[in-house]
């Protein structure tokens, strides 16, 4: 199949010929922008939220008094602050930069980076302290931190440790939170394992739930977008569901687990010769990824958007947005919502992603009987057992929720973990790098958006007034942030909401992917003029 045989599947598409490939190379999908490791993965799709109502709704905010945060997402907040206002819900953040939450009338703890774990065991501690069961399997679990850990390593006092503590041992119903930022890397796991130890003691395991960065992350995770996962959550292996997937498709799927999405981008023109890449910027998240899509034998991209990617991409594919078509949106509560198109433009060439791909097929001599993005999700619930019985109708303006006992194996009877608090590597004057999504960040839409273009937060690295000082460095100054893995030029900013001895970069910052520092683990970086 040649690349202009390809651009006859949709009326319109972007084309560079400087490198015609054939299309069967492509042996990569780049689908969202799920950047945890296998095992971290298995883990984080276990924890979504065991509520039946709908989430910002009474049972999940009034009935849940107190809120565990670990990383901002910016959807919630509305149903937050207006529970909180009202006196029916109580908020702990614990994140190494204050955010708007902190403000409110509850225990606060801004923890240094890298200490996750040692503040995990802290609070399981002064949970069994709270309710004197200080000989329990959770204390046991614990071990012993010192009020002199808690301080020196930590950055968090004793007090608000167990302020917290208290809280959550004696709340009737509280939903615990967490979020890529202490998900990933080389500690993602223990830190997992610790959030299930302090969630399974105070009697909050149903609500420990995993925050993904996406709207829709859910449902992806749902529909097996994972390296090692079918339809439903179901093992790539299973004996079970494999046949039956394989009759239905009428092909025979791999039995071994597939690549994470850094693993796919870390070996790009290496082992894997070609990517087709959908609702993902992999070229602006870092230098190096960028680098290793150029020398790609093929890249397909379908996007809304000209993103860095897709200006590097031998064929682009347009999409429409989400407004623009039919679909569904699974929230962390694993409830199913219709997104009913709400715009279109007559005279547009792009095309809703589900007839892009269905086009594809039929270049490979497959018939995919779609009509409608309703057909689609016919489909789904026939592949996928937990989303059984859905329909568009049955689903309508409040949504259709599945559930953990409808498919009890996405979430193993818990046990306890004992997890160690690894040791933090030395700073030598350097800043501990703390990388979290802003609101305004300055992306796509408001890049092309005239009315919010100057709200972005800018290519700034924030620092804390000591640390400005103790540099040498004034406001709006220009440094260089740098690390091993590499180096970004930013404008300094002073910010009393970032903790002393940290640097806050915003990810998806225009021109200055924070990705450049990155790899994977808790990064130290000099800032110099």
């Amino acid at each position: 199949m040649s690349v202009c045989e390809l651009i006859s599947c949709v009326d319109t598409a972007w084309l560079r010929m400087d490198r015609p490939n054939n299309l069967m190379q492509i042996v990569g999908v780049l689908m969202f922008d799920g950047q945890l490791d296998e095992a971290i993965l298995r883990e984080s799709l276990l924890h979504t939220v065991r509520v039946q109502p709908r989430f910002g709704q009474k049972a999940c905010l009034e009935g849940g008094e107190y809120y565990w945060r670990t990383d901002p997402d910016f959807d919630l907040d509305l149903h937050l602050k207006r529970a909180i206002r009202r006196g029916k819900l109580k908020v702990i953040v614990a994140h190494p930069r204050k955010t708007e939450l902190m403000r409110y009338d509850a225990p606060h703890l801004q923890y240094t980076p890298g200490s996750e774990v040692l503040l995990l065991n802290a609070l399981l501690a002064a949970a069994a302290s709270a309710r004197d069961e200080k000989k329990s399997d959770a204390a046991k679990t614990a071990g012993k931190v010192s009020d002199k850990q808690l301080r020196e390593a930590a950055g968090v006092t004793p007090e608000a440790v167990a302020a917290a503590a208290s809280l959550l041992a004696n709340a009737k119903s509280a939903l615990i939170l967490y979020g890529p930022m202490v998900a990933r890397g080389a500690q993602g796991k223990a830190v997992t394992a610790g959030l299930t130890n302090l969630a399974l003691y105070t009697g909050h395991y149903e609500r420990l739930a995993y925050l993904g960065t996406d709207a829709n992350s859910q449902g992806c995770r749902d529909m097996g977008v994972l390296p090692n996962r079918l339809p439903g959550h179901v093992a790539i292996d299973d004996e079970v569901a494999r046949p039956l997937l394989e009759q239905m498709w009428g092909a025979t799927l791999p039995a071994a687990p597939g690549k994470t999405y850094n693993q796919m981008l870390d070996t790009a023109g290496g082992e894997i010769k070609a990517l087709f890449v959908m609702g993902a910027d992999p070229a602006s998240e870092r230098p190096e990824w960028a680098a290793k899509l150029d020398n790609l034998e093929f890249l397909v991209v379908q996007e809304l958007m000209l993103t860095e990617t897709a200006q590097r991409a031998d064929v682009v594919l347009p999409g429409l947005s989400w407004a623009e078509q039919d679909g569904t949106f699974t929230n962390l509560e694993r409830r199913v919502q219709r997104a009913p198109k709400a715009l279109g433009n007559p005279h547009s060439k792009a095309a809703p992603d589900w007839m892009i791909l269905s086009h594809l097929a039929t270049h490979f001599d497959v018939q995919w009987p779609f009509s409608a993005a309703r057909a689609v999700t016919q489909e789904i619930t026939v592949a996928n057992p937990i989303y059984s019985g859905m329909t568009w109708e049955r689903i309508g303006d409040q949504g259709q929720q599945w559930f953990v006992a409808d498919a009890p194996y996405t979430r193993p009877e818990p046990v306890y973990q004992v997890v160690a608090q690894p040791e933090l590597p030395p700073v030598d004057g350097g800043l501990r790098l703390v990388n979290s999504p802003a609101l305004y960040d300055g992306g796509n839409m408001f890049g092309l958006t005239t009315q919010m273009a100057g709200m972005g937060f800018g290519t700034h690295a924030a620092l804390h007034p000591l640390d400005v000082e103790r540099l040498g460095l004034a406001p709006e100054d220009t440094v260089q942030v740098r690390n091993e893995h590499g180096s970004i030029s930013l404008a300094v900013k002073i910010e009393p909401a970032v903790k002393p001895g940290t640097v806050w970069i915003p990810a998806s910052l225009a021109g200055a992917p924070v990705g450049a520092l990155l790899n994977g683990g808790l990064e130290i970086v000099s800032v110099e003029k």
